[in-house]
């Protein structure tokens, strides 16, 4: 190769003119031992670089005494010479697949280390400066011809421009005639996020919560060997806010999740006005918007040339979903990113990946957001959703999210997704999102249009976006973009559908799968030949190789397996299967080199299928066998009812799980069974006992569960008709609308006829008539009035007198904890030597609210709650106020592991005065 490209090998005394530009092949030779152990050394240490996949792959069709060359490409500007390149790289980078390599050999394997060679690639030289596009051009062309996949380079060159579109395309982006770019330009109408004293703080606030939760819970948040650092902190800080536009700030982005290197580094995502980011999807980003920005600085030609450093990312506020390396945490991260948004509050929000995307849609309720499965069909759609609290959505009173709390919210790719597709519609995914951009930008300027007008009416403003950045715009210029747009879509659709069908179902589903990157981390310990012999070693279809072996294969036929692990230890050369092969050994043979004969050892195995195979019956490895071992191993009766998919679900028996989830198993003959996994309040377990048996039952606002008594269990706030789970919550559950369903088939058995089906999430049904209207009078009482008296019927005390008068007419007991958790007794006061067992206040409180929803001060009410520090204190000044407390006492119950006490107190009361 040295002679093939006229390389000239160089060393430290090498010198280079100042401005020139010259193009080095730094190289290592490893030999294949040494390359098996220092992939094994990456992996005990807990290193999985993706690039080790094409090493195994040639490690295993080469022959041991195989030397490789491990190479990386680079380039330096005089007076910087190859060798001060490399001392830099050893010094300064200290994450990335080089440094892991350099810090491994320095550490394991010194002398290859010190034989590192360094050649100079002369016909590449720029002898004096050019501008950078060229010089990375360069670049790229030698990593091309290298193969990227086998080098230890971990990027394709220096920066290249991710996507020229077409001239069509320029043109009908040039026809919405925006001013996006050039208007944010000007300073007179921006304010630096410093000056918005709230959200600056309430940043500061988020950060903190993000830091704090990622210490208390290291296993979860992967922060246990990842410290968050003060680097990653000050960079998720200083991105989370941009600059303000006449008072409002126009885009914000969502990303998926943080990556290693960034969680590593630290700094900001998309980098700052003076520097571009360091990450390659930042650069993507940053190089559509300042295409974009270019096109409307030159509407007359389409412009060839830019870079990402013209656009500077001050205006955009930027968040992750998933701000640790682990995604566990995932109903405190979306509460997170709610939270950011109520402090952002940007008009327009774009959502990268489908995670981001069914969060947002689903205004922070669940993370199903997204009914169906191509998310082709929603990205560039814009979609209104709300990062208000979520009181409203568990609210019957309310309609809809409360105003001024909403942005619009546009569904893009991932742009790492480009990133990372090896293969496949290349160009057309870039055109997909480049006109998600335009759309993004149109949207933006819309806003801004209206800003600049003196529209401050936050609702108003979005009203109009969505009217203008519509399909359903007959604006001639708009209508063409959207054309475009849709058969932009239609061709990236067409051409995924031919690269799947010529790619084996295994690979598209490794490739889309949400573990792919896990899936690719263990692919990587795969490093010995003999661990899968039987299947290709191809890398893109060893799963399908796998899988056709395996169906050509006889119906009765037994397969045995191995431990992987304990193949990989074994010598090189001998059989993975030794130890079960030695047991069923030829008569006579001696040694083990009888496995290397095809024959003897394909008898071997076949003997040892029918000892495994003796005595058992002809099925005894069928799937559904297998099945029920697996369920009597842990204690269950595979021919239960509880485990078995029915027709009619009411009153049959149903596994509720400690961690507060009801699964419901229902068979239908139209499509496939379904199992329905749905939260449930912890309280409304009440596994307290022996009593662990759960019967479902399906009532007319929602469902519940009965004891084996036949007792009827609720949860606290909801009324007998509600049960455990509210039918208005069915929306916030995933498979609600089969819950919905499920819900009137099982109404409808009980009484005879079809309910009507709920609205679906988003849509808000309106009241059959309109509630009777009381006028609101005086708030509750935080503190004991001795003799109040109830005004009028709007009052709070007067729902305290109607609930009083109806559970406690004459006089009565009860307790302030949580229903089902305290069970004693308590002397009765009058002296006859009898107790009384008081019963929690909450449930009939509860259930007496739901009754009167129309009270103007139902809902102040409902929102106390056992646990809360303030509902006792405030809940007896209102009582005691109306009657006479005649004994009183507390009660203190230890949580189960010893960890912290329940405290309640209990109340006699006297009857209802006259």
């Amino acid at each position: 190769m040295k002679q093939g490209m006229c390389l000239d090998e160089v060393d430290q005394t090498f010198t280079i003119a100042p401005g020139q530009q010259v193009y080095y092949i730094r190289s290592w030779a490893v030999a294949r031992i040494d390359l098996e152990r220092l992939i094994a050394q990456w992996e005990d240490d807990g290193l999985y670089p993706p690039e080790t996949r094409v090493w195994i792959d040639t490690l295993a069709a080469c022959p041991r005494e195989e030397v490789f060359f491990l190479r990386y490409v680079g380039t330096t500007e005089g007076p910087n010479t190859p060798y001060d390149r490399f001392l830099a790289d050893v010094t300064n980078r200290k994450y990335g697949l080089l440094s892991q390599f350099l810090t491994t050999l320095q550490d394991q394997f010194p002398d290859v280390y010190q034989s590192a060679r360094t050649f100079l690639v002369p016909r590449a030289t720029h002898p004096e400066f050019v501008d950078r596009v060229h010089r990375d051009d360069r670049e790229r062309v030698l990593i091309a011809f290298f193969t990227f996949e086998r080098l230890l380079n971990q990027a394709t060159g220096g920066f290249y421009a991710s996507y020229i579109p077409p001239i069509a395309d320029h043109a009908v982006f040039c026809s919405l005639k925006t001013n996006f770019f050039s208007e944010l330009q000007s300073d007179i109408h921006t304010r630096p996020a410093q000056h918005d004293i709230a959200a600056y703080n309430g940043i500061a606030q988020w950060t903190n919560q993000i830091v704090a939760f990622g210490h208390e819970n290291p296993t979860t948040t992967g922060t246990l060997h990842h410290p968050i650092t003060d680097a990653y902190k000050e960079g998720i800080r200083s991105q989370a806010l941009g600059k303000s536009y006449h008072g409002f700030r126009l885009l914000a982005v969502v990303g998926k999740d943080i990556t290693k290197e960034h969680y590593l580094l630290g700094g900001t995502y998309l980098g700052d006005a003076t520097r571009v980011s360091v990450f390659e999807s930042a650069n993507l980003v940053r190089d559509y918007l300042a295409r974009l920005q270019h096109y409307e600085a030159t509407r007359e030609s389409l412009p060839q040339t830019w870079s990402p450093s013209e656009f500077s990312p001050e205006f955009i506020s930027f968040a992750n979903l998933w701000p640790y390396l682990r995604h566990k945490e995932r109903r405190f991260v979306m509460e997170l990113l709610r939270f950011w948004l109520s402090l952002v509050q940007p008009l327009v929000t774009v959502s990268m990946g489908r995670d981001p995307t069914a969060v947002l849609s689903a205004h922070f309720a669940h993370p199903y957001g997204i009914p169906t499965e191509d998310y082709l069909d929603h990205v560039g759609t814009i979609r209104r959703c709300s990062f208000a609290p979520l009181t409203w959505t568990t609210d019957d009173n309310v309609d809809t999210y409360p105003a001024g709390s909403s942005t619009l919210v546009i569904a893009h790719y991932d742009p790492g997704y480009d990133k990372y597709q090896v293969m496949g519609p290349g160009l057309e995914i870039r055109r997909v999102m480049d006109f998600t951009w335009m759309l993004t930008v149109f949207a933006a300027d819309t806003a801004q249009k209206r800003l600049r007008r003196g529209m401050q009416d936050r609702d108003a403003i979005l009203d109009h976006v969505m009217a203008t950045c519509s399909m359903q715009n007959t604006d001639p210029t708009v209508q063409a973009f959207f054309q475009a747009f849709n058969a932009a879509k239609t061709a990236l659709r067409t051409v995924w559908a031919q690269y799947h069908a010529a790619c084996p179902a295994t690979l598209h589903a490794f490739l889309e799968s949400p573990g792919h990157k896990e899936e690719m981390s263990e692919r990587s310990k795969e490093r010995v030949q003999h661990n899968d012999a039987h299947t290709s070693r191809n890398r893109r279809c060893w799963k399908d190789a796998f899988f056709a072996w395996g169906l050509a294969l006889p119906h009765s036929t037994s397969l045995m397996m191995s431990s992987l692990q304990a193949a990989a230890l074994l010598p090189a050369g001998v059989d993975p299967l030794v130890h079960v092969l030695q047991t069923v050994a030829p008569p006579g043979v001696v040694g083990n080199d009888w496995m290397k004969d095809p024959i003897l050892r394909q008898q071997a195995l076949q003997f040892k299928g029918e000892q495994l195979k003796a005595g058992l019956p002809p099925n005894h490895f069928a799937p559904k066998q297998q099945q029920e071992r697996v369920l009597r191993r842990f204690g269950q009766d595979p021919n239960d009812e509880i485990y078995s998919f029915t027709r009619v679900l009411e009153r049959r028996e149903v596994k509720v799980h400690q961690n507060a989830r009801m699964v419901l198993r229902r068979k239908d003959p139209a499509e496939k069974d379904h199992t329905l996994i749905v939260p449930i309040h912890q309280e409304a377990i009440g596994v307290l006992d022996n009593d662990t048996e759960r019967f479902v039952t399906f009532l007319p606002d929602g469902i519940g569960l009965l004891n084996k008594k036949g007792e009827l269990l609720i949860r606290l706030g909801n009324s007998r008709t509600q049960g455990v789970v509210r039918r208005s919550q069915f929306a916030m559950i995933e498979n609600g609308d089969i819950l919905e369903q499920l819900w009137a088939s099982e109404r409808q058995l009980i009484t005879g006829f079809a309910p009507a089906l709920a609205p679906g999430p988003g849509q808000f049904a309106a009241p059959a008539a309109e509630p009777i209207v009381i006028p609101k009078g005086e708030a509750p009482l935080c503190k004991v009035r001795q003799n109040a008296r109830v005004q009028s019927q709007g009052d709070a005390l007067w729902l305290f007198q109607e609930f009083l008068n109806e559970e406690f007419p004459e006089g009565g007991v009860f307790h302030t904890g949580e229903e089902g958790v305290f069970d004693f007794t308590v002397p009765c006061p009058k002296g006859n030597g009898g107790t009384l067992v008081p019963a929690s206040i909450w449930p009939m409180l509860g259930e007496f609210l739901e009754r009167h929803r129309t009270h103007p001060y139902s809902a102040t009410l409902r929102d106390w709650a056992p646990g809360q520090s303030r509902s006792v204190p405030l809940l007896m000044a209102n009582i005691r106020s109306l009657r006479t407390v005649l004994s009183n006492g507390t009660k203190q119950k230890r949580k189960p592991g010893g960890k912290g006490t329940w405290d309640c107190c209990w109340y006699f009361i006297g009857p209802k005065q006259e």
